[in-house]
């Protein structure tokens, strides 16, 4: 199986034709197909002309008027297939490009790579942009570097901005790359807590300001949060939470460009409101007080998608309590604390298990009128209801994505999770850098201590002031970098990734989710 894709600022003319040509060189059959610009076409084996497969050469062409004019070079698609790892190269220079053989054969594979690729490729590009700040100190981005003489070629053949993920994954390495050679000058450390002197980042602004101008910036998102994390940096260390635009006028920067990429700015009102908790009880057993609560929310599509296997586990884990926040008006809500009900009784029966030993309870709340993304708020209100939930219990909230699944008994890490006031996933892509990834929402712990609850109180402020806003993509992520922030690098925070905290999600979301 193959994708073609080709971008349409390739077309010379938007009244133009693409057509992907397909020959086979040892039979001369041949195959052609109408493709339209930023729409991918898969291929399967079956629509390669002629037995041998191997023998199947590749192109595009360009219908303008009734000519063909062919838009890009003709490739043997048995050869994109070819295994190879970038990033020794990225590290290498070249002397004389157009000489070097190795260097072409590279260039013409991952110029192929741009408009067709197997279907495996993408996920070999994975380790290009996730896990590569350990070697990036040895990357070149001067003139005679791999990856400044294969980013120049490239754009000589078709613009860069085409949207592939080989060119979005080229240009991130060599922006990150070009980003830390200029923080390394100044003797700058990339680390999250490091704080330069706004005087320090002159150079790294000219750095900025070539990303700015390249045409496929606006495309490349995690460029833009890269550079919006970088400029947060420059502000001092005791004005933690604030707007990362402020204090980086004298940079040669578009604000525009860059806004709302770290932190969207300071919360300052609390624009949806007060959530109430509202409590349907389903099975309240009061005297059942020790241990955390597990909680969730949700909108009662995706809580049923997964309803079953929790409560299968709940079963199998009945000493800890359960909290299920459904985002939905009060006749669902009680539709799904019913369901809850009927099939945990199910369960129980099917497995000999005492149901009254199972504690569960359901709330819910409406999705607020003012807010424009719902599933930015589906994921977030857990967040929003985790201090009502912890103060109404008086212990600890371990909140979990509903999707989160245990493979091991996960009660014998409570007491390691209780040593800390705050214990959630610490991702190590980009060494930590990219506040959207930095802690991971989908299991996080929290103890009930007043430092946990402060540590809420910033999230919950974060969220109250920009669920609100267009675009507020992974803004429960972004809500936990603001919060630990805010409570100060003093506070014991723990890493659930070290732990190992036997947790994990299906690789069949996309089956029982129904999409």
């Amino acid at each position: 199986m193959y994708e073609v894709r080709v971008a349409k600022e390739w077309q010379s003319s938007k009244e133009s034709k693409l057509i992907l040509r397909l020959k086979n060189s040892h039979s001369g059959e041949s195959n052609s197909y109408a493709i339209q610009a930023d729409k991918s076409r898969k291929v399967t084996s079956a629509e390669l002309p002629g037995a041998n497969k191997n023998a199947v050469v590749a192109w595009v062409d360009e219908n303008i008027d009734g000519m063909n004019y062919p838009l890009t070079e003709r490739v043997r698609v048995n050869s994109l297939h070819r295994i190879i790892d970038l990033i020794p190269y990225f590290s290498q220079s070249v002397e004389h490009a157009d000489d070097d053989v190795e260097f072409n054969k590279l260039l013409n594979l991952v110029d192929a790579w741009r408009w067709i690729t197997p279907e495996n490729v993408n996920s070999r590009l994975a380790p290009l942009t996730t896990n590569i700040l350990p070697d990036i100190r040895s990357f070149k981005t001067d003139d005679k570097s791999f990856l400044s003489q294969i980013r120049s070629k490239l754009s000589s053949r078709h613009p860069i901005n085409d949207g592939s993920t080989i060119m979005n994954s080229i240009l991130y390495v060599y922006y990150i790359s070009k980003i830390h050679e200029s923080l390394s000058s100044n003797k700058i450390d990339l680390s999250v807590n490091s704080y330069p002197a706004k005087n320090d980042l002159l150079g790294l602004g000219l750095v900025l300001n070539e990303m700015l101008e390249c045409d496929s910036f606006v495309a490349i998102r995690g460029l833009q949060e890269i550079a919006g994390h970088v400029i947060r940096n420059t502000r001092p260390a005791n004005s933690t939470g604030t707007n990362f635009m402020a204090g980086v006028d004298d940079l040669p920067l578009i604000p525009e460009l860059l806004r709302g990429i770290f932190t969207f700015g300071t919360p300052e009102d609390r624009n949806i409101g007060n959530i109430d908790l509202k409590l349907i009880t389903s099975h309240d057993i009061l005297s059942k007080t020790d241990g955390p609560v597990v909680l969730y929310s949700a909108d009662p599509k995706y809580l049923r998608a997964y309803l079953t296997r929790v409560l299968f586990y709940m079963t199998t884990l009945p000493e800890l309590k359960y909290h299920f926040h459904v985002v939905a008006d009060e006749f669902e809500a009680r539709d799904i604390s019913d369901l809850i009900s009927k099939h945990l009784q199910e369960i129980c029966s099917v497995r000999k298990i005492d149901y009254n030993a199972i504690y569960f309870e359901v709330s819910y709340s409406s999705l607020p009128i003012n807010v424009p993304e719902p599933k930015s708020y589906f994921a977030s209100a857990r967040y929003l209801v985790a201090s009502k939930v912890m103060a109404r219990h008086d212990t600890s909230v371990w909140i979990q994505d509903i999707d989160l699944y245990p493979t091991g008994d996960i009660t014998k890490f409570i007491a390691r999770l209780e040593s800390n006031d705050i214990s959630l996933y610490k991702s190590r892509v980009l060494g930590g850098m990219l506040p959207w990834v930095r802690h991971l929402a989908g299991n996080v712990y929290v103890k009930n201590t007043p430092t946990g609850f402060k540590f809420l109180s910033f999230v919950e402020e974060y969220l109250q002031e920009f669920l609100i806003r267009e675009n507020s993509w992974m803004i429960d992520q972004n809500s936990l970098s603001y919060g630990i922030e805010k409570i100060g690098i003093e506070v014991g925070v723990g890493d659930t990734r070290t732990m190992r905290i036997p947790v994990q999600q299906s690789n069949l979301a996309a089956r029982i989710e129904g999409s």
